[in-house]
Parts: C-alpha cells; sequence; structure tokens
C-alpha cells in the first residue's frame, strides 16, 4: 500500500513491514508511529538511520551495549536475529532483483512462515556435522592438515548463502587435493549440508519456436548455440573465429561478475551431442589485481 494509506489507516494488518528510501526524519517517525508495536517484523533498507528495526517481535536496533552484546551469545533469540539480519543486509547490498527477492524470503521464512526454497538455510549444524565425522573422517583431517584447504572452508563461511562470487572466488584462490576430496566427500558422495538442485517449473519460459521468420527444428537451434565458431572474423583478415559467443551483458548476479567470458558450443562425435565450453577469468584473493584465466568446468557433454 501507498505511504499516505499506511499512516491513514485505523488498522494495519501485516507481519512484516519494509520501509525503502525513506530519508525525511518527520515522514520517517509518521511511519514509525504507526508500525512499531503493530508490526513484529519492521526493517528499513537506504532510510532515515533512525528508523527502529524490530525481528520477530525483538527490538534489535537501536539497542544500547548490553542488548548489542547478548547478540554474541550462541543460541540466544537476539543472536539467531543477528544472524538474519547480516544475511539479508547482505543480500540488499547487492543491488540486484534476485538478492532483494531473497533478502524478503529470508524474513518471512524467519519470522511469518517456512519458505521450501530456504530449507537449507534451518538445515540443524549438528545434523551436517555428524554426516561429515561418519562419513568423512579421513578427508577432514588432511583438509585441517592442509593450510590450502583450511583457508577455503574459512573463505566460504564468510561468504552469504547467495554469494555465488564470494564462493567461487574462495575455492579457485585455494584449490588443493585435499579440499578437492574434502567437497566430494561432503558435498557429493554424502551431500551432508542436504543441498538440492531442483529444475524450478515456474515461470514456465517457453522455447523459442520462430528465429528470422522460420520455424526452429533441431538443427537450427544446434546452429543458434554454435553460434560465430568457425566464421570468419572480417576484422582479422578472415581469421576464423574460436568462440560461439562473448558475453557482454546478463541479469544474472553472480555470473556477469566474470571478465573475459567465452562461450563455446560444438557438436560431439556421437549422433545428437554436443560439447559446451566456457572460458573466463577469476580474479583470485591470493594474487591481488591479477585475475588469473580459468576454465571452470570440463566440457559438458549434453545430448
Amino acid at each position: 500500500m501507498f505511504l499516505s494509506e499506511t499512516c491513514e489507516q485505523e488498522d494495519i494488518s501485516a507481519d512484516i513491514a519494509v520501509i525503502v528510501g525513506i530519508t525525511s526524519t518527520e515522514v520517517v517517525k509518521r511511519v514509525q508511529s504507526r508500525l512499531v508495536g503493530t508490526v513484529s517484523t519492521l526493517i528499513s533498507f537506504d532510510s532515515d538511520p533512525g528508523v527502529e528495526t524490530w525481528l520477530g517481535g525483538l527490538k534489535f536496533a537501536p539497542v544500547d551495549w548490553i542488548d548489542k552484546a547478548l547478540s554474541a551469545l550462541p543460541g540466544s533469540k537476539r543472536a539467531e536475529a543477528a544472524k538474519v539480519m547480516s544475511i539479508v543486509t547482505d543480500a540488499w547490498e547487492r543491488r540486484n532483483s534476485d538478492d532483494y527477492r531473497f533478502a524478503l524470503l529470508v524474513l518471512i521464512d524467519s519470522y511469518v512462515t517456512p519458505v521450501k526454497l530456504l530449507k537449507n538455510l534451518r538445515a540443524t549444524g549438528l545434523a551436517s556435522v555428524g554426516c561429515m565425522i561418519r562419513n568423512c573422517r579421513s578427508q577432514i583431517l588432511a583438509c585441517l592438515l592442509d593450510p590450502d584447504c583450511r583457508q577455503a572452508v574459512n573463505c566460504l563461511q564468510s561468504c552469504g548463502p547467495t554469494d555465488q562470487v564470494c564462493s567461487y572466488r574462495c575455492i579457485v584462490s585455494n584449490e588443493s587435493p585435499a579440499f578437492e576430496a574434502f567437497t566430494l566427500c561432503v558435498l557429493q558422495k554424502h551431500n551432508c549440508l542436504g543441498l538440492t538442485a531442483e529444475i524450478t517449473m515456474q515461470p514456465d519460459v517457453q522455447p523459442l519456436s520462430v528465429f528470422r521468420g522460420a520455424a526452429i527444428d533441431h538443427d537450427v537451434a544446434e546452429d543458434l548455440f554454435i553460434g560465430w565458431l568457425g566464421r570468419p572474423n572480417l576484422g582479422l583478415g578472415m581469421q576464423k573465429l574460436d568462440w560461439s559467443w562473448r558475453v557482454v551483458a546478463g541479469q544474472n548476479a553472480a555470473y556477469d561478475q566474470f571478465p573475459s567470458q567465452y562461450q563455446m558450443f560444438y557438436r560431439g562425435k556421437a549422433k545428437g551431442s554436443m560439447w559446451y565450453d566456457p572460458v573466463f577469468q577469476v580474479g583470485v584473493t591470493k594474487t591481488s589485481n591479477n585475475p588469473t584465466a580459468s576454465n571452470p568446468t570440463a566440457s559438458n557433454d549434453f545430448r
């Protein structure tokens, strides 16, 4: 609802109120007087610093030093609220629609009703640790003894749940056989973190059916993927291009962070098979200001 309507209504029925971009102290006081005590979760972004923050009925800010100290006590309500606040704030600061949605879903999941998409955020640490100890003892010990593996794990723990750029940078900056064995055991073989990669069904995006006025069949679709690969580069003496597409823009907040992206699609020897080879640069933390070219994945055979 609009701000004027919110302030003038006699009854406000909401679980969460989010204030965005209100910098006027007078307006903030007006809105706050209507919401505090009525809405259990009140949070603001890009607004006057005087706005109070309430999370699940707990006044989170502004508070005195005693309440701030309580945030450091593991398992306390204030510590849990601090964790939620950190996740939501980090997501919001990435300034893209996907992370804005994630931030709001975290608030809903934490203070209104469980959100299925965020079930991994609610996974208990004890269950994950138990799985690791039962199945990956030798890999854990090897990781603890390996400086690169330890650094990779510590680095990953500092990344937000949806910060793929941070996670990927931690991995490529600290690659080692011990870390590879550790992740293979914990993530792939036993899935101790309970991760899922379900294909989302919404929105239901239909494939392109017509290209340049003609219907698209299987061969035309493959040609579109292959793109410019092998075609002459008119600007370089007709030298053939060795890439299908170059990525210059996009919507994915993580994917767009990597420079010098080259996409290569080409047909495989097996009938109906196609290979995909991406190459791009990744800035590694161990070599400051010296991004290293990386081919992050082996070629993928799509059939």
